[in-house]
């Protein structure tokens, strides 16, 4: 099985947040006391998408990518004076594996590509998980899949956070 197929089924299994949270803090220990109280203007749990998108890339990278270190890797961005660009998947895949971390002003996501294989995993702050079984009808904010069909999924979630949000910010892990 895939890595990422792995971890797709993996946040796919989870069924409760203390489930979530065990997950999460076993995966980021650095997050754990974070996690259990509201903190940083972020309600308590895992419903914060920088803390999910941290999950996620230490997760899938097994540890050997430092998070704080990739966050603060291009300093140069300022989203004041970004402008929105169209955001194209298949413009940005550089290797295979291939994890990057997008960041829309006050939202994170992580789009992993491996092989055939890509998927987006984001959490929203207040409004939704990406564990998909703890939001209401078990509805998924993610996006996982092969081929053109799942890039131009991606490509359109991208495009749309960046209205939502200031224009993107992509970091390519490692």
């Amino acid at each position: 099985m895939s890595r990422l197929k792995e971890l797709n089924d993996l946040i796919n299994g989870i069924a409760s947040e203390k489930d979530a949270m065990a997950l999460v803090g076993k995966t980021c220990p650095n997050q754990v006391e974070d996690m259990s109280k509201p903190s940083y203007g972020v309600a308590a749990g895992v419903k914060n998408c920088a803390l999910i998108a941290e999950f996620i890339i230490t997760w899938y990278t097994r540890g050997k990518c430092d998070y704080n270190k990739l966050v603060m890797s291009n300093t140069k961005y300022d989203p004041k004076k970004a402008k929105a660009v169209d955001f194209s998947l298949k413009g940005m895949l550089s290797k295979d594996p291939q994890v990057m971390l997008c960041e829309f002003g006050g939202h994170n996501a992580t789009i992993i590509r491996e092989g055939k294989t890509y998927a987006l995993f984001q959490a929203w702050d207040g409004e939704y998980h990406v564990f998909p079984k703890l939001n209401p009808a078990g509805k998924s904010y993610n996006i996982f899949g092969t081929g053109d069909a799942t890039i131009d999924l991606i490509d359109k979630e991208a495009n749309q956070l960046q209205v939502k949000n200031w224009p993107l910010k992509v970091t390519v892990v490692p």
